[in-house]
């Protein structure tokens, strides 16, 4: 039993160490000096259910944002099968950029306006 407890602990323990080591800042920063596509390409959502903005190209970056299939976003450059991308509301005129996995996207082309 108390190697299991001990086991348990270290796997915790492991767990959030390697969500400490993710500095989404960081990682921002060096993400948006990667090559962009100029001009922008356009993008819809492919991947049923919620596909979450993230602040980083990485998993432990995840904010609350979504978008969800068949939503229509620009995509502005691309880092490790992540893209930056900005979704405008058609109602209510915001707009929400951020990161998302690249596999929830299907390409469509150039941004034309």
């Amino acid at each position: 039993m108390k190697s299991v407890i001990i086991f348990i602990s270290i796997l915790v323990f492991a767990s959030v160490a390697h969500s400490a080591e993710v500095p989404c800042g960081k990682l921002e920063a060096v993400a948006q000096n990667s090559p962009g596509f100029h001009p922008p390409l356009s993008a819809t959502v492919k991947k049923l259910g919620r596909t979450y903005f993230h602040s980083a190209p990485s998993s432990h970056c995840k904010e609350s944002t979504f978008i969800v299939k068949g939503d229509s976003v620009i995509v502005y450059t691309s880092y490790k099968r992540w893209m930056y991308v900005m979704f405008v509301n058609l109602k209510t005129g915001e707009d929400f950029s951020g990161w998302v996995p690249e596999g929830n996207l299907k390409i469509l082309g150039k941004f034309h306006q």
